[in-house]
């Protein structure tokens, strides 16, 4: 009993670090969908509180006046109708994408390009090269969560009417860049800032995979480059240059 004395400590002590990684993990979960709901409600009110708005002028002048205004006001009004159906419905498919789980992050990121085109009239182009099925599923997750962001800030505010998905993986690495071609460096201040929309959420959930998030306002649209070192799903990094950074996809 004495020599198994320092086994039993040592198996309790890595059960003591299993217990405290899975109550880490669950907190980072419940921290997780306090943030998702944050933003769903930020973004609900983004896309229509100014229309909304819009839409009460309407009504309003429809109520006070029978003339040539009140014919106008009624044109404007179901023009706003039209609006806010839109952009709630580009809103509700960001916010709920194809399911990673049955498509895995390639097919997804593709479709979810394909169905904002859709729904928004920016036209989103996906590439993808070198893709592999062992992602990790918290990668994969992250990886969509930020291109969500990223579509979403373009949608409203980089007035582009078109945009780049680039996915790119190698043994080590896992890279998406998301380019828009709008406003671009008018932006500069609020993202050098880190103040921008949702900018400090994308680099906290980089981080938590001990990966790096860029973002860079160019003379024409903004890149947002994000990328992470690769382990497979069963825990194994790949063998090769192990420090080595990725070359990423080319900006124009």
């Amino acid at each position: 009993l004495h020599d198994a004395l320092p086994i039993l400590i040592s198996f309790a002590d890595q059960a003591a670090l299993a217990l405290d990684r899975a109550q880490a993990l669950e907190e980072r979960a419940e921290l997780a969908v306090i943030s998702d709901r944050e933003r769903i409600a930020r973004d609900l009110h983004d896309v229509t509180a100014q229309l909304l708005l819009e839409l009460e002028f309407a009504l309003n002048t429809i109520d006070s006046d029978d003339g040539p205004m009140a014919n106008r006001a009624r044109v404007s009004a179901h023009d706003v109708i039209s609006k806010l159906q839109s952009q709630v419905r580009c809103v509700s498919y960001l916010l709920h994408p194809p399911e990673l789980s049955r498509y895995g992050l390639e097919k997804t990121l593709e479709a979810l390009a394909l169905g904002m085109s859709e729904r928004s009239g920016i036209r989103i182009n996906f590439r993808s090269r070198g893709y592999r099925d062992d992602i990790p599923t918290e990668t994969q997750m992250t990886i969509l969560r930020i291109a969500q962001e990223a579509l979403m800030n373009i949608f409203k505010h980089s007035q582009s009417d078109h945009a780049d998905i680039h996915l790119y993986c190698d043994c080590n690495w896992i890279c998406m860049r998301i380019r828009d071609f709008g406003i671009g460096s008018r932006a500069k201040a609020a993202i050098e800032s880190g103040k921008g929309v949702g900018l400090a959420s994308m680099r906290e959930r980089m981080a938590s995979l001990g990966g790096v998030l860029t973002i860079r306002a160019l003379e024409r649209g903004t890149a947002v480059t994000a990328f992470s070192r690769l382990t497979s799903n069963k825990g194994d990094v790949a063998e090769s240059k192990p420090y080595a950074v990725p070359r990423l996809i080319r900006v124009q």
